[in-house]
C-alpha cells in the first residue's frame, strides 16, 4: 500500500528533472522511542545512515527500482508520480522510453493495461533481431505479426526480415499510436 503523498513529501525529496528520489532527514517524532537512545537516538542513527542518500536503489526482477517503505515494497516510479502530482498513482504507469530506471516525470505517463503492454521491447528469445518479426519454418520466409487487444494479427510473409520489420513498424504506428515502440 502506497502511503499518502503528503506523508511521502515529509520523508522523500523528488527531482523531476533527474527522476532521483532522496531520503529526507527525520525528526524524533517519527520514531517510537522504544529501545536504545529513545526517539532522538533512533532519529540520529537513521539520519546518519540514510538522510541525503538516494532512495529505492534496489532493482526488482522486472527491472523496476524499488524499496521498502513502512514495511511494504514500493516501486520508485509510483512514488515519483505521487510526489510530483500529489495524487495516488493510477493502476498503470508507462515508462515512455521503455527504460524502467528512468523515473523523470517527463518519462512517466498514465496508461491502461493494454497501452502499457504495447510499449514493450522485443522478446528475449527473439531470433530475427527485429521486434514483431520471426522466421516461418513452414514457408522459409520472414513473418511480421502484431498483437492488438490481445489478438495476434499476421501482417504477411516477406523475403527479407527488413521488409517484414517495415510492415511491423507501419502497423505499430498506425495501431498503437503514442504507445508504439518498435525497438
Amino acid at each position: 500500500v502506497m502511503p499518502a503523498p503528503d506523508f511521502l513529501r515529509r520523508i522523500i525529496q523528488y527531482d523531476p528533472d533527474t527522476g532521483t528520489l532522496t531520503w529526507l532527514a527525520r525528526d524524533a517524532g517519527m520514531f517510537s522511542g522504544n529501545g536504545n537512545g529513545g526517539a532522538s537516538g533512533q532519529a540520529a542513527r537513521w539520519n546518519g545512515r540514510y538522510a541525503g542518500k538516494v532512495a529505492f536503489q534496489s532493482v526488482d526482477q522486472k527491472g523496476y527500482h524499488s524499496g521498502m517503505l513502512l514495511g511494504c515494497c514500493v516501486l520508485a516510479h509510483r512514488v515519483a508520480w505521487a510526489l510530483h502530482t500529489m495524487e495516488a498513482p493510477p493502476d498503470f504507469l508507462d515508462h515512455i522510453n521503455g527504460d524502467r530506471s528512468d523515473n523523470r516525470i517527463k518519462n512517466l505517463r498514465p496508461a491502461t493495461k493494454a497501452e502499457n503492454a504495447r510499449n514493450t521491447g522485443k522478446k528475449v528469445n527473439n531470433t530475427s533481431g527485429f521486434k514483431g518479426v520471426c522466421k516461418s519454418s513452414v514457408l522459409g520466409k520472414w513473418r511480421a505479426r502484431i498483437s492488438v487487444d490481445r489478438k495476434r494479427i499476421c501482417l504477411g510473409n516477406f523475403l527479407t526480415k527488413e521488409d517484414a520489420f517495415k510492415a511491423y513498424e507501419d502497423a505499430c504506428r498506425r495501431m498503437h499510436g503514442d504507445f508504439a515502440r518498435t525497438e
